[in-house]
């Protein structure tokens, strides 16, 4: 029986955090982004009106504990600051450690939820666009996982990428794999910003590789720079994060196998006439990992002209010709 992709991605996180039903998603309606906003505003504001509240009594309590126990207060900034010290340590006394260990699980819950839903409203935000999803059901393990990892993400742009992860997995299973989600748990925001970056770098060829490729000479690494801002340190920290592998590479396309290959770059495609006198094209590489290949199905790619210039000269001196299309 088909299954309706908002109706899907309800079952897969029913799966992951328990029961729901599209009226979860109703009250997260995309419409309500501006009001949201400032509802979360409003939160905040009360938060810190009740923190002003409790900080109050704290220091009413404490400066009732005793008579010989001195209090000082200074004014720092917009609020009063406790000096604290053996204040706060005689105030904390009065607390167990069973009162204080359920208030830190409460919290760190309630923030683990925030994330989750954060997430999973981008992942509807998405999947509202889509309408049909494969009918294979998406892996236990690997929801298990997402999830186990997701409700720690708390950068708003990171929990974009989740969600477009988990929609992604939905609409079409191990589109990602779990070790993506381990290494994607890693990244921080400028880890992130650095891949973005150099997606604009990378080559696919329709499968005939299983992973997507930079064009890079080493011994050009200051005109990649200069001309292109393709920067060899990013490539070095994307390789200790293990989003591109770390060992030299050449992609081969011979002669005998393909006369005429089409490769992508960004939204330009480019078609590679192999002729027989050169026998093949190879193309020094940067190899992405099965992680970062996957990873950048994510990305809106943008090859600059000047690239696409520099993967066309080559061909052609190594006797092959390389056209747009």
């Amino acid at each position: 029986m088909e299954m309706l992709p908002l109706e899907k991605l309800i079952d897969v996180i029913a799966q992951g955090v328990g029961r729901i039903t599209k009226d979860y998603f109703i009250r997260k309606d995309i419409r309500t982004e501006i009001y949201k906003r400032k509802e979360v505003e409003g939160i905040r504001q009360k938060k810190e009106s009740i923190d002003a509240e409790r900080h109050n009594e704290k220091l009413k309590l404490i400066a009732n504990l005793s008579k010989d126990f001195s209090l000082k207060e200074y004014s720092e900034k917009d609020g009063l600051t406790l000096k604290f010290k053996e204040d706060v340590d005689k105030y904390d006394s009065l607390v167990s450690i069973d009162e204080r260990a359920k208030s830190r699980v409460i919290h760190k819950r309630t923030v683990e939820q925030e994330n989750i839903e954060a997430i999973t409203n981008h992942a509807t935000k998405d999947i509202l666009n889509t309408k049909a999803v494969s009918d294979k059901e998406v892996n236990k393990d690997w929801i298990f996982k997402f999830f186990n990892l997701a409700e720690q993400v708390s950068e708003q742009d990171m929990q974009m990428i989740w969600g477009k992860i988990l929609a992604g997995e939905v609409k079409r299973p191990n589109s990602y794999s779990i070790r993506t989600l381990e290494i994607l748990s890693s990244l921080t925001k400028d880890d992130a910003l650095i891949f973005s970056k150099l997606a604009n770098f990378a080559i696919s060829d329709n499968n005939i590789y299983p992973i997507a490729y930079i064009f890079h000479k080493k011994h050009m690494d200051e005109f990649n720079k200069k001309e292109l801002g393709l920067i060899y340190s990013d490539i070095m920290i994307m390789e200790d994060i293990g989003l591109i592998s770390t060992s030299k590479s050449f992609i081969t396309y011979k002669y005998e196998d393909y006369n005429q290959v089409e490769i992508c770059a960004g939204h330009q495609k480019l078609v590679i006439e192999i002729r027989e006198k050169a026998k093949e094209q190879r193309f020094p590489a940067k190899c992405f990992t099965r992680a970062g290949t996957e990873l950048l199905n994510l990305i809106d790619k943008k090859a600059s002209d000047e690239y696409i210039k520099k993967i066309i000269s080559y061909v052609g001196r190594t006797g092959n010709k390389c056209k747009r299309t």
